[in-house]
């Protein structure tokens, strides 16, 4: 699964998570990890310093199975997918939870 470049997502904790960055629609490895959609105007073009801005976050034991047909995501121009891979489930739930609390006006849940 190659990817298009890299960000990092804050959680309200202050931690900074790295997270790949791949095309919507990209086939993903069969693992678990934290995954957050964003808009490409409104991630790639900014530095490294400003985070992407959320559309949707989730979680899940196994990122090939991602839904992305989903309406909320096409209205919100939702054309990348932020990945970072965590198998165990205690950490990857702690990372999201941590970073759903930092980004609570997503649009899309």
């Amino acid at each position: 699964m190659p990817h298009t470049g890299y960000t990092i997502f804050n959680g309200a904790s202050g931690e900074g998570y790295p997270f790949d960055i791949y095309t919507r629609g990209s086939d993903l490895d069969s693992t678990g990890g934290v995954y957050i959609f964003v808009n490409k105007k409104n991630c790639l073009e900014r530095s490294s310093e400003v985070p992407c801005d959320p559309i949707l976050i989730g979680e899940t034991d196994d990122l090939s199975e991602l839904d992305e047909n989903c309406e909320c995501l096409n209205e919100h121009g939702a054309d990348l997918l932020c990945v970072l891979v965590e198998n165990n489930e205690d950490q990857r739930r702690k990372i999201y939870d941590d970073i759903s609390e930092e980004y609570q006006d997503v649009p899309c849940e």
